[in-house]
């Protein structure tokens, strides 16, 4: 999730900083390279590929279901957020607990905490899996399509096509509420935005 960051001020370190300004499938392409470099089997396959400016702006994906890199399920991102929680955030449901779990709301009423950037990551209180930074700071991209409502029981999944991705967590400029731990949003994946970025996961095998 780190890697650098162009919104935070220059004569600051950003190597710690996550990446932001990614695409849905910026992220699933990382995904694939980073599977490669680290001797691992392509978790998707990319077709029809149509790139502008440096960026896939549409592309056919699949799954291999091999044992690379990956963005997790909607339903895995909310399980690892939570982390057992069931408050607001992982830390309680008021603001002071907030401000524990994450960086946020520059655009909000109260102003939040991130000073209307990012942030180094790790500063803040990890929840009970031990991560960092689930709350704000940047949205995450997942794998899902977008639905009103997800289906099935303790692992529910979204619908099998769609028009836009899913992004969860919340960011640096986020209000209170898009920062909770159920809230949920979406847009389209070739679209770059200055918020977003993502969390890869790894299924052992």
């Amino acid at each position: 999730k780190t890697g650098g960051n162009r919104s935070a001020a220059s004569e600051l370190d950003t190597s710690k900083f996550p990446v932001e300004g990614v695409s849905w499938f910026d992220a699933v392409e990382f995904c694939n390279k980073l599977s490669e470099k680290d001797g691992f089997q392509a978790y998707y396959t990319l077709s029809n590929v149509e790139r502008a400016d440096g960026s896939i702006k549409s592309a056919t994906v699949s799954t291999t279901r091999e044992n690379g890199y990956r963005l997790p399920t909607e339903a895995e991102w909310e399980y690892a957020c939570r982390a057992g929680s069931t408050t607001l955030w992982h830390t309680g449901n008021t603001l002071d607990a907030l401000n524990e779990a994450g960086w946020w709301g520059a655009s909000g009423t109260p102003a939040g905490n991130s000073e209307r950037r990012t942030n180094r990551v790790g500063q803040k209180t990890k929840n009970e899996f031990g991560l960092y930074d689930m709350h704000g700071n940047v949205w995450e991209w997942v794998e899902d399509w977008y639905a009103n409502d997800l289906k099935g029981g303790k692992n529910p999944t979204g619908p099998s096509s769609g028009s836009v991705r899913v992004f969860r967590g919340g960011s640096w400029d986020s209000v209170a509420r898009f920062v909770r731990s159920a809230n949920r949003s979406n847009g389209g994946p070739g679209y770059r935005y200055q918020y977003r970025g993502a969390r890869l996961v790894r299924t052992a095998k």
